[in-house]
């Protein structure tokens, strides 16, 4: 996933499923992950079976088996994406029904936003999303006026949460925005003779940059939910990010 800096925080992930069947049987599975992330953004994530350390600023990744004490580390790949339409960082870009956008980043390098063929200013654009993000007020960006097909005023404004809104709360300690979204499944779409509904609910900590709550309802599937529990906002120990003593280590790259 994307490298949160200046976030600090340890935890425990707690995945549940509970799932009901036609005679009446009742399945429960959970699993527990213990997870940590330091300031630049170094996460480690462990299980009695397995430990994975991701070091953004080594540009390493370590996979390890406490059970046997070996283990890999890998050379973290710098691959290049691409995204359409609009960004995930918090503000959306819009423009008219016609035009075309892309954002392109590879490795740790500075995205670079096209639209219509025209790249924009990268500080204008950052600015503009700053701004967006923390006034709460759409932005607007003259891109190439008069230049062609690429010309136009375009609008970043605050990204809005799809679904309904079900406020703010405290979560574990941490503030959290909830989204409930429900979708109806009409009667014929899978051979289903009446309609069925599916909601998912998530709690979003802008403090911690992540989900810290999530509950998906489905009665083809059941119930499952996540919740970060025992969240510690203090710096994890350096130790924990680092190759312990006494693993045999592979090293792949």
């Amino acid at each position: 996933g994307t490298t949160v800096k200046g976030a600090p925080y340890s935890g425990e992930e707690v995945n549940e499923t509970n799932q009901m069947l036609a005679d009446g049987t009742r399945i429960h599975r959970e699993n527990r992950t213990t997870v940590y992330r330091d300031s630049e953004g170094r996460t480690r994530r462990e299980t009695p079976d397995s430990i994975t350390i991701t070091d953004p600023v080594a540009n390493v990744t370590y996979m390890l088996n406490p059970k046997t004490m070996t283990g890999q580390k890998l050379t973290m790949a710098l691959a290049g994406y691409s995204f359409m339409r609009s960004s995930t960082m918090g503000a959306a870009i819009s423009g008219d029904s016609n035009s075309t956008f892309s954002i392109h980043s590879s490795g740790d390098g500075p995205a670079t936003i096209t639209l219509n063929g025209v790249p924009l200013d990268e500080k204008a654009v950052a600015e503009a999303m700053a701004k967006a993000k923390t006034n709460g007020s759409t932005q607007t960006l003259s891109v190439g006026i008069g230049a062609g097909a690429g010309g136009g005023v375009y609008r970043v404004g605050p990204k809005k949460p799809v679904g309904e809104s079900l406020g703010k709360q405290m979560v574990e300690g941490v503030n959290a925005d909830g989204v409930r979204e429900v979708s109806t499944i009409a009667a014929g779409t899978i051979g289903n003779d009446r309609p069925f509904q599916v909601s998912t609910e998530s709690w979003y900590s802008a403090e911690l940059q992540m989900n810290v709550m999530t509950k998906h309802s489905d009665p083809r599937t059941g119930d499952e939910s996540f919740r970060l529990t025992n969240i510690n906002r203090g710096e994890p120990a350096a130790y924990l990010f680092q190759a312990p003593t006494g693993y045999q280590i592979n090293e792949r790259k």
